[in-house]
């Protein structure tokens, strides 16, 4: 029996193509008895005269997998890739580019990482019932971690939809205190659990004395000072007594009365 000319398999690759331009080129070329690269050069000639719609890759459903990735991404948008992957046993590449295509279609929402999910549902309504606790604590209560408590707080403060928190200032364990050397007159911003046995320990560990200037409670406010007056920084936790870093410990001295 003659094989086919190369007319008669272009033939047929055009007649498969105009009825489902969706379909693989190896899908195609095993169907018309020809090599897939036939296939895709008549594809894009065919594609190129509006003979049939582009192709939108493995993503638009040729293979089962894409088509039940697609039919999981449309049920299960608000998860992560990782945990989609993990469940459906895919590649996290082709879930985000799915993602991506399905989002440009408008078949889903546009994903925004993580802050569509329950768990961060859970965040935002334990944040707005009481945004003073910490986050470790929300985190445990809402069962994750504390790292996306802290993300999910800083995308609620800035939108004030909750006040700005201010560290261990709102209840947790600790102190901050600022102490003075005299010689120098540099002034240390630090932290501890115990304020009235600090002092002695700051003089028994320096060559200069040193002389507490003031004690607030929350340790938290330590590391929000740290990075305000990072530029004021003589040593380690030790400043140049410089009018900012005067008038920030004043403040901080201040709020802490009322």
């Amino acid at each position: 029996m003659p094989s086919p000319s190369p007319s008669d398999k272009s033939t047929r690759v055009r007649r498969a193509l105009a009825e489902d331009c969706q379909r693989s080129d190896r899908l195609v070329a095993k169907c018309c008895g020809c090599c897939p690269s036939l296939v895709g050069g008549i594809r894009r000639i065919m594609e190129s005269a509006g003979a049939v719609a582009h192709r939108r890759g493995k993503v638009a459903g040729e293979t089962a997998t894409a088509i039940r990735i697609r039919r999981l991404l449309a049920a299960k948008w608000e998860d992560t890739d990782v945990a989609l992957a993990h469940s459906f046993r895919c590649s996290k590449e082709l879930l985000r580019r799915t993602r991506k295509m399905m989002e440009a279609e408008g078949v889903i929402p546009t994903w925004r990482g993580g802050c569509n999910g329950d768990k961060t549902k859970r965040l935002r309504a334990a944040r707005l019932w009481d945004w003073e606790r910490t986050n470790a604590s929300v985190a445990s209560e809402c069962g994750t971690t504390e790292r996306m408590a802290s993300v999910v707080r800083e995308r609620m403060e800035t939108g004030s939809e909750i006040p700005r928190w201010r560290g261990h200032e709102n209840g947790e364990r600790g102190y901050t205190y600022f102490a003075r050397s005299r010689l120098l007159g540099l002034i240390k911003i630090g932290k501890t659990i115990h304020p009235a046995n600090r002092e002695a320990l700051l003089n028994s560990q320096s060559a200069d004395l040193v002389d507490m200037v003031g004690c607030i409670r929350g340790a938290g406010v330590e590391c929000d000072l740290h990075r305000r007056l990072r530029r004021h920084r003589h040593h380690n936790e030790w400043y140049n007594p410089t009018p900012e870093v005067e008038k920030a410990i004043a403040e901080c001295i201040e709020r802490s009365g009322r």
